[in-house]
């Protein structure tokens, strides 16, 4: 197995594993009632991420590169109609075809779930309502562009496998400069306003350390997915074998940083509450009941903490001396600032 099929399976592997920990969560916090948006965009990530590996694995292990490009006149002439290398590149030349639409609804598939789940988080912030649906809005229109610009840029559709005559760099799927260029800006451009909506919430969230170090950690994810999708763009574009590879690898890496920077603010809390269990597994257990401080993942908004039969934290809300408990859903993910409701 070459080094490219081993990273990209190490890749899948670690993927699949952070979307089936985020579902599994998401499907434990609201507990049978409605899934929100970003979790029906997460679970159309799955084969749409499953696909893609596909296709880089078929495309690089089984046809070794092979596609429309990188062939001189002379070699196009030679290279008869009915032989195995012209079959050969003209699948090789589909599958690249097929990896850019893919890919590219793969990646604005997260984005679009990552959007939603500033939306869950914004529902109390009025004034981060607008930037969102701007958002919902950009995703779509750039989506639109980019998908028309790998499909239209060469006409007619056959000419993206032609191997001879040669049909010209905008008809080779691997190489083509306009969909490199159109691709990379408009990803560059959503990635970023997707970051600013965040720096936008910030002053009106109250967050903990670890809270802080998780956001700041997701927008490093966020840096690299942008540096993946600037290096594979100038990688295509040297047209060289050596080049064309690199770019592939970085154009998984992509995607797999764009998968665990959109499920990681779902799995984070898993993570810490795995690791307390693991630090208090020789402790004494604790008296059921029991109040405890607010965990360092959840704000401090005036809710004491405390554990139910099973072991897992519930919110409880005081109010004129009475107690009502929280929904799960919203205990796990209310990061937005509130009032102290017991007046402290």
């Amino acid at each position: 197995m070459s080094n490219f099929a081993i990273e990209i399976f190490i890749l899948l592997s670690i993927g699949l594993s952070v979307l089936g920990i985020r579902i599994c969560v998401r499907l434990e916090t609201v507990y049978g009632k409605k899934l929100a948006l970003d979790d029906y965009f997460t679970a159309l990530a799955v084969p749409l991420y499953l696909v893609e590996i596909a296709l880089a694995h078929a495309a690089r292990s089984h046809l070794g590169g092979l596609a429309n490009h990188g062939m001189s006149d002379a070699e196009r002439a030679r290279l008869g109609a009915s032989g195995e290398e012209h079959t050969l590149r003209v699948l090789g030349s589909q599958i690249y075809l097929a990896g850019w639409v893919v890919h590219v609804s793969l990646l604005w598939t997260l984005k679009a779930a990552m959007c939603s789940f500033c939306s869950r988080l914004a529902r109390n912030l009025g004034a981060c309502r607008e930037p969102i649906y701007a958002g919902f809005a950009l995703l779509y229109v750039t989506w639109i562009a980019t998908f028309l610009s790998i499909m239209l840029s060469c006409r007619p559709l056959s000419r993206n496998w032609q191997i001879s005559p040669d049909p010209g760099n905008s008809c080779q799927p691997a190489v083509a400069k306009i969909d490199l260029l159109v691709t990379t800006v408009l990803d560059e451009l959503t990635n970023a306003y997707l970051l600013s909506i965040i720096v936008l919430m910030l002053p009106h969230m109250r967050l903990s350390l670890l809270k802080k170090l998780e956001l700041i950690t997701v927008s490093v994810c966020g840096a690299f997915v942008m540096t993946a999708g600037i290096l594979r763009c100038v990688l295509a574009m040297t047209s060289s074998s050596i080049g064309i590879e690199q770019a592939e690898r970085w154009a998984v890496r992509e995607a797999f940083a764009a998968i665990v920077t959109v499920n990681m603010p779902i799995i984070y809390p898993f993570i810490v509450r795995g690791l307390r269990l693991l630090r208090n597994r020789n402790r004494p257990k604790g008296i059921p009941g029991l109040p405890r401080p607010n965990p360092p993942f959840f704000p401090n908004d005036g809710v004491i903490w405390v554990t139910n039969e099973f072991g897992v934290g519930v919110g409880i809300e005081i109010r004129e001396g009475q107690g009502s408990v929280i929904r799960r859903e919203d205990a796990h993910e209310c990061i937005c600032q509130t009032p102290d409701i017991t007046g402290k």
